[in-house]
């Protein structure tokens, strides 16, 4: 092999090609161009991985920067080979490390570079239809335009033919995910829909199916690592924030609130339920801090409102300072969700469209001015629509979309897959998977009344004697009971009561005396207390959990043993291998992978009780 620039890109970008091969992709073109740049210098003649170090000069390139290149498998030969998580950080890897993989072949870098740009636009494409704002889908264009632009920098004549080819076709690639965002086609006939490019990326380049919304460079990923200590550990940040979402629904103009309603949810309910807040001190040195994040379930009829509504939360919450909001997919594009779709799609004999669970992301921001701790409070809002049964289609039920005030509502869902002859179908997805995706009209309408009273004093002065009202589910204790599979109760070991408090250890004990519930239990007096908070919302007309105290297992002396839970309701389960594509069409049911997680469109054994 000649020692220029070239000569050592190409060996590069082919041993990236080749570490990644398979089994089933040995008589791949890509893989047989690999074969004839490696078969000279490393008489490497069978497909499988190898354990490779090269050296160039006087450098090695060691190997994580040989796994790194496996990437290209995946990106440019479209053979998915690594768990998307995997993908994501070794993409990571090189851009952080863009210096030394430069220094070694410039192309690896541009192609990088023009990955990220690809990223931005294939991240929102879940997201978006004809009915998001152009304002939105523009801030998506412009962010992936910037980081284009930044690749100009790296352009080199000198490049392989290899090189150019790759190029030329992660150009061609965004010119044509550019133009699905400017016409992203209606919410269920998506014009990106049956492009092999799309659905193979989705499932294991993005890693988050976002898209930011205007005016903030706010991303979901930004809550996690680190900052996910930040979480349920200020009490006071908590209440601002739920005061500050509240003002947010509260203040949506009018033409607005007739279009959409929104009820409180999950670990936001709960709360709200026993406390008047997400948190209480219960005793000197213990919290009870019953969620870390504000959970709401927004009703719309439409993509065009739901998506007004939302602009509206983010333009009044930014101006109060937050750091900004995203609109999120999930429970889609995934393998297990291709499975399943193509499952229900099998036997109903229809075409069927999914876009999952859309989602509402916002990120509050403080310091907690007691302790001087930095604290993050998330806000996330689930957009949910009414359907009425519409008969059986095949030995499946059938549904139509209906307005959330009609009297013909059946259920709500988070999640449907439909037709384009206006059938839909059921998804189990959050959170309604404990009633197969279909949560009985009965359960949410008509609302009941929570109570917010802040218990911090400086929020309770604010709203004087008025405790701010908030719509809650009608049948709230059975919401509860199922929610996100069940995690707060149904999937909980010997079911405890809801009155009193559950630390669930995946989540919400960041704070350390929150930590001390399980150790130490309740008193008898910290039993009282927080019968006392639930008695002072009876008083004042809000719902309430004293019914369930009667389901509590209290001590001989009246205190309570506060059990824990290591239960997780939602679940993103990746896979290691791609499905195999023939003539342009996703065979879902490949690869049988030993490990690989089962996928039925049933739903868990609970069903849940009103």
């Amino acid at each position: 092999m000649q020692p220029g620039y070239g000569g050592r890109c190409n060996v590069l970008l082919a041993l990236g090609l080749f570490l990644g091969a398979a089994a089933t992709c040995c008589d791949d073109t890509w893989f047989q161009r690999a074969m004839a740049e490696l078969n000279g210098p490393y008489k490497l003649t069978t497909c499988g991985s190898q354990n490779v170090t090269l050296k160039m000069g006087n450098a090695y390139i060691h190997d994580w920067l040989i796994h790194c290149l496996a990437i290209f498998t995946q990106i440019y030969a479209r053979k998915i080979l690594l768990p998307r998580n995997t993908t994501h950080f070794m993409r990571m890897g090189v851009l952080y490390h863009s210096s030394v993989v430069y220094s070694k072949c410039p192309a690896i870098v541009h192609l990088f570079k023009l990955l990220e740009s690809e990223v931005v636009l294939l991240a929102a494409l879940p997201s978006l239809s004809d009915a998001t704002p152009w304002r939105v889908r523009s801030a998506v264009l412009e962010e992936a335009a910037s980081l284009a632009g930044e690749t100009e920098q790296y352009e080199d004549s000198g490049y392989t033919t290899l090189e150019r080819e790759l190029v030329a076709e992660a150009k061609q690639r965004l010119r044509r995910f550019r133009a699905y965002v400017q016409a992203p086609g209606s919410w269920l006939q998506p014009s990106w829909h049956g492009d092999v490019d799309v659905t193979l990326a989705h499932l294991w380049h993005v890693r988050l199916k976002e898209c930011r919304l205007p005016d903030t460079n706010f991303s979901i990923g930004e809550m996690y690592g680190s900052r996910k200590n930040w979480m349920a550990v200020s009490p006071p940040a908590w209440e601002e924030a739920m005061l500050l979402v509240l003002l947010a629904l509260k203040s949506l103009p009018d033409d607005l609130r007739a279009r959409v309603r929104y009820v409180a949810a999950g670990g936001t309910l709960l709360g709200l339920m026993r406390y008047g807040s997400g948190v209480a001190y219960l005793e000197s040195d213990l919290i009870d801090f019953v969620d870390k994040d504000i959970d709401v379930l927004i009703l719309a009829d439409s993509a065009s409102d739901w998506w007004d509504c939302i602009l509206a939360i983010q333009s009044f919450l930014m101006s109060n300072g937050w750091a900004g909001c995203s609109h999120a997919i999930r429970d889609a594009y995934t393998l297990p969700a291709g499975r399943q779709l193509a499952e229900l799609g099998g036997a109903s004999g229809m075409n069927l469209v999914s876009r999952g669970v859309s989602e509402l992301v916002c990120a509050f921001y403080t310091t907690d001015h007691s302790t001087l701790q930095q604290a993050l409070v998330p806000f996330n809002a689930v957009w949910i629509q009414a359907f009425h049964a519409d008969g059986l289609q095949k030995g499946r039920q059938a549904y139509r979309p209906v307005s959330f005030d009609s009297p013909e509502v059946s259920v709500f869902m988070s999640s449907s897959a439909c037709s384009g002859s206006g059938h839909c179908f059921a998804l189990p997805h959050f959170p309604f998977q404990a009633w197969r995706g279909r949560l009985p009209a009965n359960f949410l309408r008509p609302f009941t009344q929570c109570l917010f009273t802040p218990l911090m004093p400086h929020f309770a002065e604010q709203l004087g004697s008025n405790a701010f009202t908030v719509p809650c589910p009608q049948a709230s204790l059975g919401v509860l009971r199922g929610y996100d599979r069940g995690e707060l109760w149904a999937r909980v070991e010997g079911r405890p009561c809801l009155a009193l408090p559950l630390v669930i250890k995946h989540d919400r004990v960041n704070n350390n005396d929150t930590r001390r519930l399980q150790k130490q239990g309740l008193s008898p007096s910290a039993v009282k207390h927080v019968m006392q908070h639930m008695e002072r919302l009876e008083k004042s007309g809000g719902i309430n959990l004293l019914e369930d105290m009667k389901n509590c297992t209290l001590q001989p002396d009246g205190g309570y043993r506060v059990l824990a839970s290591i239960f997780k309701g939602t679940t993103t389960g990746e896979v290691d291998c791609a499905p195999r594509v023939s003539k342009m069409v996703v065979d879902w049911n490949s690869p049988e992978r030993l490990g690989a997680l089962p996928v039925s469109t049933t739903s868990e054994a609970y069903t849940p009780v009103h």
